[in-house]
């Protein structure tokens, strides 16, 4: 397997532009999820996430390695980027669903803001749906 690593100075404690982070995670997350796309028109073999025998496993604080979905399905775990950009690109390639990762964030007493993904969709419907994969696939609520 071969590693990327982006080094960043956002995200940090004393991040004064915190919507500059803000906008950087969410280019990055939109990255992985093209990422996925592309690997699940090529690939037919990997299942459907909910079908796929992951679970949900969080990186220790201050550790963030983003897996695209074969390398997550493989391993048999992710975290919240790792399950909600293969669902996204699930809906988006299997489903031709508009589909995009969201997150939350909250402020850790050490002043770190945690951020947690999701999936946003447009469902057949036209109704807006979130969706938590993570929650799905084991996190526990005090986790989010």
């Amino acid at each position: 397997m071969y590693r990327v690593t982006f080094v960043s100075s956002l995200f940090a404690a004393d991040q004064h532009d915190q919507e500059q982070s803000q906008e950087t995670l969410s280019l990055l997350l939109e990255c992985l999820v093209q990422m996925n796309e592309r690997l699940l028109r090529a690939r037919s073999d990997v299942p459907l996430l909910y079908e796929s025998g992951v679970r949900y496993d969080p990186e220790p604080l201050g550790q963030e390695n983003w897996q695209d979905c074969v390398t997550t399905w493989r391993r048999k775990r992710g975290d919240c980027e790792d399950l909600a950009s293969w669902r996204a690109a699930e809906l988006r390639v299997r489903y031709g669903l508009r589909a995009r990762c969201v997150y939350t964030w909250r402020r850790l007493p050490n002043g770190v803001l945690m951020y947690h993904i999701k999936v946003e969709y447009t469902g057949p419907d036209g109704r807006t749906h979130e969706e938590d994969p993570s929650r799905r696939l084991g996190m526990n609520s005090a986790a989010a």
